[in-house]
């Protein structure tokens, strides 16, 4: 019985499909014997450590133990004053519950040392880089020839960077200091499971910023829990409730 021609098709494209199964495969498990060494290209890619040795400002918005960093600094005449930015409040904050984050900040570096007319908190109530980097800028138009140096977490070290570098009028005139994190080292962040959190949120980040870039409308919706309750209540405080 003579073969049909479906299954001669099949026959000729079948070395083909082992020829390109074979590379696949090896190009799978050269990923596989290198996976080391392209999780820590990722690792790299995420830092961005260019800090100057001198600025006029250390502009603290992360990382940790960034205040004694900041206060080395201080103490090192690396800088001469500390700015710290205002952060939009959460509702533990706003109902009293919890202090506010910049004046946990600004008791931890007077118990450091610094003085308080060497700090200063930048108003604006920011929530993303954005909007601490278009706070700085309205700074800076008011002093073009300030240096800052920028302290931050530093697997988001690129991605301030890349905001930074955005939003800021005179770009020349920051740097990057990123601080290492305490629970996983960023050279070999696959070790620790808090290392691959981290790690996913800093890349999520930066490929956000690559890619849809940086957010244009300075204006954010803020969440407001009474009027959420007013609205709830007008639309359904007349609904009767049934139960079996």
């Amino acid at each position: 019985m003579s073969r049909t021609e479906p299954e001669q098709k099949k026959q000729r494209a079948s070395p083909r499909k082992r020829h390109w199964t074979r590379w696949v495969l090896a190009v799978l498990l050269a990923v596989m014997s290198t996976h080391t060494w392209w999780l820590s290209v990722l690792g790299e890619f995420l830092l961005a450590e260019e800090a100057r040795p001198h600025a006029d400002v250390a502009l603290v918005i992360g990382g940790d133990h960034r205040m004694h960093e900041a206060a080395k600094l201080m103490s090192t005449s690396a800088v001469s004053q500390i700015w710290l930015i205002e952060r939009d409040p959460s509702y533990a904050v706003e109902a009293g519950i919890l202090p506010a984050d910049h004046d946990m900040a600004l008791e931890q570096l007077e118990c450091l040392g610094v003085p308080a007319k060497d700090i200063r908190l930048l108003e604006g109530h920011a929530s993303q880089p954005e909007h601490v980097a278009r706070i700085v800028d309205r700074e800076l138009r008011l002093r073009p020839e300030t240096e800052v140096v920028i302290l931050c977490q530093r697997s988001h070290g690129r991605n301030v960077q890349t905001v930074f570098a955005d939003v800021l009028r005179h770009p020349a005139n920051f740097s990057v200091m990123g601080l290492p994190a305490d629970e996983y080292d960023e050279h070999n962040w696959w070790r620790s499971r808090t290392g691959w959190k981290e790690t996913f949120i800093a890349f999520s980040d930066l490929m956000f910023t690559l890619t849809v870039g940086v957010e244009t409308n300075a204006q954010r919706s803020r969440f407001d829990p009474d009027a959420y309750e007013q609205a709830l209540n007008s639309r359904f405080g007349e609904v009767s409730c049934h139960a079996d």
